[in-house]
C-alpha cells in the first residue's frame, strides 16, 4: 500500500461529521422520547374505550389511529438504529483504512530511524578513518624528516671520514 503524506486534517473532519451526525440522532430520539409518553397514554386510552365500546367510531379511530402513531414512532427508531448501525459500519472500515495508514507511517518512521542511525555511525566511522589517517600521514611525516636527516648526517660523517 502506497500512502501518501499531506497536510490536510482529515482525522478532524471524520470527527465533526459524526459529532453532527450523533447530535441529529440525539436530536431525533429526543423527539420520539417525548412523543412516545403522550401517544401511549393515549393508546391506553382509548385502548380501554374501544375495548369497552367498540361500536363507538371514535373511539375505534383514535384507538388505530394511536396505534399506527406507536408503531411509526416503532418504525422510526428501528431505522435510526440501522442508521446508527450502517454509520458504526462505516467509522469502522474509516477507523480500518486510519489505522494502516497510521502503521505504514510507523514502518516509514522506523525504516527512517534506522537509516539516520546508519547514517551517524558512517559519520562518526568517517572521522575515526580521517583521524586514523592523519595519524598515519604524520607518522610518515616523521619518518621521512628522520630519514632525511639520517642522510644528511650519514653523508656528512661519510665526507668527514674521506676528508681525513
Amino acid at each position: 500500500m502506497d500512502y501518501t503524506l499531506n497536510n490536510q486534517d482529515n482525522s478532524t473532519l471524520v470527527y465533526n461529521t459524526n459529532i453532527n451526525k450523533v447530535n441529529k440522532y440525539n436530536e431525533k430520539i429526543n423527539n420520539i422520547k417525548n412523543q412516545f409518553n403522550s401517544i401511549l397514554q393515549d393508546y391506553k386510552k382509548y385502548y380501554v374505550f374501544f375495548y369497552k365500546n367498540p361500536e363507538v367510531n371514535e373511539y375505534s379511530n383514535f384507538y388505530y389511529n394511536s396505534k399506527n402513531q406507536l408503531i411509526n414512532l416503532n418504525n422510526n427508531l428501528f431505522n435510526i438504529s440501522l442508521n446508527i448501525g450502517n454509520d458504526i459500519d462505516k467509522l469502522n472500515e474509516t477507523l480500518k483504512i486510519l489505522k494502516e495508514k497510521i502503521n505504514f507511517i510507523k514502518n516509514e518512521n522506523n525504516k527512517l530511524e534506522l537509516l539516520s542511525k546508519n547514517l551517524e555511525n558512517k559519520e562518526e566511522g568517517s572521522e575515526i578513518l580521517i583521524n586514523n589517517k592523519k595519524e598515519l600521514y604524520n607518522i610518515q611525516y616523521l619518518q621521512n624528516w628522520i630519514i632525511i636527516f639520517g642522510i644528511i648526517l650519514i653523508s656528512i660523517i661519510i665526507n668527514k671520514l674521506i676528508k681525513k
